[in-house]
């Protein structure tokens, strides 16, 4: 599963450093699917994202459990605390193949 995942994120990685971020590949936790993600950088004017990132891994997470059997999650790395799925913080982005 992580080579799958890895391979989805090596195809967005361009679009996400054309917009002024990079999303790198954290954890892949086969037994529940779940996938954790860092979003760095600021798509500056992009009115969608608003600087907060969430809306990012939000369209990561739909692309990936489309392209990706068994991933049920996407969540952002901290570095400390830990973060709810995304589909519990309720936002959302166009684009990633939608």
């Amino acid at each position: 599963m992580r080579s799958q995942v890895q391979m989805v994120m090596d195809v967005i990685a361009p679009a996400m450093r054309a917009d002024g971020r990079q999303v790198h590949l954290v954890a892949v936790d086969e037994a529940t699917g779940v996938v954790t993600i860092e979003v760095r950088g600021d798509c500056g004017d992009c009115s969608s994202c608003q600087g907060s990132g969430h809306e990012v891994a939000s369209g990561i997470e739909r692309l990936l459990m489309r392209r990706v059997p068994g991933v049920t999650a996407v969540v952002r790395s901290s570095g400390v605390e830990s973060q709810a799925p995304l589909d519990e913080v309720g936002v959302e982005v166009r684009g990633f193949g939608d």
